[in-house]
C-alpha cells in the first residue's frame, strides 16, 4: 500500500505532501534485474519544489512510478547520470 498523503515531522516541523502537488518523479538508477533495484532512488518533485527521495530498499521503483498516473516519469539509466544522486542520499545530503 501506498500512501497517497504524507505528513512528515516532528513536532512543530511538520510537513504535509498531497499526491495532487506530484508534477514529476525523477527515478535514478537501472529498473531492471531479477531482483527489486534497492540501489535505484525515486524522486518525487512537487509543485513547489520540494523533493522526496525514496529508496529502492524502502519501496519498489516499480510500484512508485505505476501508482502515479499521469505523472512525467524521467528515467536516469546511465551510470554516470545515478552514481552522484546515489552518493548524496547515502551521505545524508
Amino acid at each position: 500500500m501506498l500512501i497517497w498523503d504524507l505528513i512528515i515531522g516532528e513536532d512543530q516541523d511538520i510537513a504535509e505532501y498531497n499526491k495532487s502537488d506530484i508534477t514529476a518523479i525523477n527515478v535514478y538508477g537501472v529498473l531492471t534485474g531479477k531482483s527489486t533495484p534497492i540501489l535505484t532512488i525515486c524522486e518525487l518533485v512537487f509543485t513547489n519544489g520540494t523533493t522526496i527521495k525514496l529508496p529502492g530498499l524502502l519501496i519498489d521503483p516499480f510500484k512508485v512510478t505505476g501508482k502515479f498516473k499521469g505523472v512525467k516519469v524521467n528515467l536516469y539509466r546511465r551510470r554516470s547520470e545515478y552514481k552522484a544522486e546515489q552518493l548524496a542520499f547515502a551521505r545524508g545530503q
